[in-house]
């Protein structure tokens, strides 16, 4: 008796060992499952990476901007960033642009309006000044010297008249 169950713990063990040595085997295939999913993710990765980093230096350098040959795609993406950021600006000013120049336009029209009226009344304005100088000496018209000298006799008349008022308030003043 004894040595059918000296068989059976004997055989017990082994097949113990066998399951752990499934198991194991069965795990490290599931490993190197995960390790080859990990390499082909990995190679997906820096292929598209690689990609990307193609079209940014083609596209960087059909707007002017020149790239080094083994320049990192962070570098990349930083100078396509402030590109960007500069064709932001440069389109804000375009769009600006038609509406000052709007402004512009309707500033210059209403200036143009301006002296288009201001031209008819200049003109009315010397049309009433022949009309009132009709008949007077001045009907003519006044070369300019003549003109001048008046204009400085004026000028003297209203400061001799001016000097007599302050005669006058100063002679009352002093009595």
């Amino acid at each position: 008796m004894a040595g059918p169950l000296l068989e059976d713990c004997q055989a017990r063990p082994a097949d113990r060992t066998s399951r752990g040595a499934h198991f194991a085997r069965a795990d490290a295939l599931v490993a190197r499952d995960d390790i080859l999913l990990a390499r082909a993710r990995t190679e997906s990765a820096t292929t598209e990476g690689e990609r990307i980093r193609l079209g940014l230096t083609s596209a960087l350098q059909s707007v002017g901007i020149e790239t080094e040959a083994g320049e990192v795609l962070g570098a990349l993406v930083v100078a396509a960033d402030r590109f960007l950021d500069r064709q932001a600006k440069v389109n804000a000013e375009r769009a600006e642009a038609p509406r000052s120049l709007v402004t512009e336009e309707k500033e210059l029209a209403a200036r143009r309006l301006a002296a288009e009226i201001a031209e008819r009344r200049e003109s009315a304005w010397q049309a009433e000044v022949k009309k009132r100088l009709r008949g007077t000496w001045l009907e003519d018209g006044i070369a300019g010297t003549r003109l001048g000298r008046v204009l400085d006799q004026l000028s003297e008349l209203a400061k001799t008249l001016q000097d007599g008022e302050d005669k006058a308030v100063r002679s009352t003043r002093s009595l």
